[in-house]
C-alpha cells in the first residue's frame, strides 16, 4: 500500500508543477490528507485543482475512500481552502479496472510495424552489401516486433514516473550514441549502431 501512496505523490507533484503548486499526501488513520502548498501572491484556480485531484485519486486506485484536501500558503501556513473528498467504491475500483482491461487488449501495432520496417531495411542492406553480421540486429528486431506487446503490457498499471523517465532517458541515450557512431565511423559501426537504435526505440516505446 505504501508503494501506491508513493506513486500517487510522484504523480501529484508532476501534475501540480504545471500549476506552480507543491503537494504531499500522507495517511491519517483511515483517510488520506493531501496538503497543497502555494506561494503567497499566487492565484489558485480551486475548481480546476479540485477536478485534478479527483482524477488523480481515481486513477491511483488507493484503498482509502476519504481524502482531506488542504490548500496552504507556504510562507504563512494559513489554510485558505479545505475540502473533504469522498469517492464511492465504484469510482475507485470499477473505472480503472475497465481502463486496464482495455489497455491489456492493445496490440500496439505502430511499434510492432516500426520494428518490422527496421528489419526489412536491415535485411535489404545486408543483401546488397553482403554483411551477414547484420543478422544479429535483424534477429533482435524480429524478437522485439513479436514480443513488444507483452513487454508493454507488463508495465500497464505501473505508475512510477521515475521508472518511465528512466526508460525514456535510456532510450534517447542509446539512440544518440548510435547516431554518433554512424557519423564518426560510418558503416564500420553499422551493427552495434543498429543494435543500439533498436534497443533505444524499444525503451522509448515502453516509456511512452
Amino acid at each position: 500500500m505504501w508503494g501506491k501512496l508513493r506513486s500517487f505523490n510522484q504523480l501529484l507533484n508532476y501534475q501540480l508543477a504545471a500549476l506552480h503548486l507543491f503537494g504531499q499526501a500522507r495517511r491519517q488513520g483511515s483517510r488520506i490528507q493531501i496538503r497543497i502548498e502555494y506561494m503567497r501572491g499566487d492565484t489558485v484556480n480551486v475548481p480546476e485543482l479540485q477536478a485534478l485531484l479527483v482524477n488523480l485519486v481515481t486513477a491511483a486506485q488507493l484503498p482509502e475512500q476519504d481524502f482531506l484536501v488542504q490548500l496552504i500558503c507556504r510562507q504563512t501556513g494559513e489554510i485558505t481552502w479545505q475540502e473533504r473528498l469522498h469517492l464511492e467504491p465504484e469510482q475507485v475500483l470499477v473505472a480503472p479496472t475497465l481502463d486496464r482491461k482495455a489497455l491489456l487488449r492493445q496490440d500496439y501495432p505502430f511499434w510492432r510495424v516500426s520494428f518490422f520496417v527496421f528489419v526489412v531495411l536491415l535485411t535489404t542492406i545486408a543483401l546488397l552489401s553482403q554483411r551477414w553480421s547484420l543478422g544479429i540486429p535483424i534477429g533482435l528486431g524480429l524478437v522485439l516486433g513479436l514480443g513488444f506487446p507483452q513487454l508493454k503490457r507488463s508495465l500497464v498499471g505501473f505508475r512510477d514516473l521515475w521508472l518511465r523517465l528512466g526508460l525514456g532517458v535510456a532510450g534517447l541515450t542509446c539512440g544518440g550514441i548510435a547516431l554518433w557512431m554512424l557519423v564518426v565511423n560510418g558503416q564500420i559501426s553499422l551493427v552495434p549502431a543498429a543494435l543500439l537504435l533498436l534497443s533505444g526505440w524499444a525503451l522509448l516505446g515502453l516509456a511512452l
